[in-house]
């Protein structure tokens, strides 16, 4: 039976990408706004921030996207790097594609006004950096070596 579910865990957790992941925990979002009774706890505005939320993690998504597209690179995380993008937003963080995903859980969750579904944006940022973060790191440090090293050093993973 382990051999099995190690067999599961490499092919389908380990190799679900990030937007699986997205998926999985808007879905959760949902969920907790559907069955865990919570009345009217946000105000409107801060329900209205959540729009922002969502148009900014996208706005940053883009970013990252463009500049990847521009370098010649892959955006896909299983897939091996031909440049290493240190620009735009990739200044202050080493995953701002991640970070936007986060941030529009945190948007769907104000404008849904659901709190407890707030607890799927750490489990998205926990399955991302255990089941993909990690793996790609090593792969771009392979590839790479003391320019992702250094690179590393200076910017941090999230924010």
């Amino acid at each position: 039976m382990q051999r099995d579910r190690s067999k599961w865990t490499e092919i389908v957790v380990k190799r679900m990408p990030p937007p699986g992941w997205f998926a999985i925990c808007l879905v959760g979002v949902v969920l907790f706004w559907k069955l865990v009774p919570q009345g009217n706890v946000l105000p409107d505005w801060l329900r209205g921030l959540g729009y922002f939320e969502i148009f900014l993690g996208l706005a940053l998504m883009l970013d990252v996207v463009i500049r990847f597209f521009r370098a010649r690179t892959t955006v896909h995380p299983f897939h091996k790097a031909s440049v290493l993008v240190t620009d735009g937003m990739l200044r202050f963080s080493r995953n701002p594609i991640y970070l936007g995903f986060s941030l529009i859980l945190f948007g769907v969750s104000l404008i849904l006004g659901t709190l407890p579904g707030m607890v799927m944006i750490p489990t998205f940022m926990w399955a991302v950096t255990r089941y993909v973060i990690l793996d790609e790191e090593a792969m771009l440090e392979a590839e790479f070596g003391q320019a992702y090293r250094d690179y590393k050093a200076r910017v941090r993973r999230w924010l």
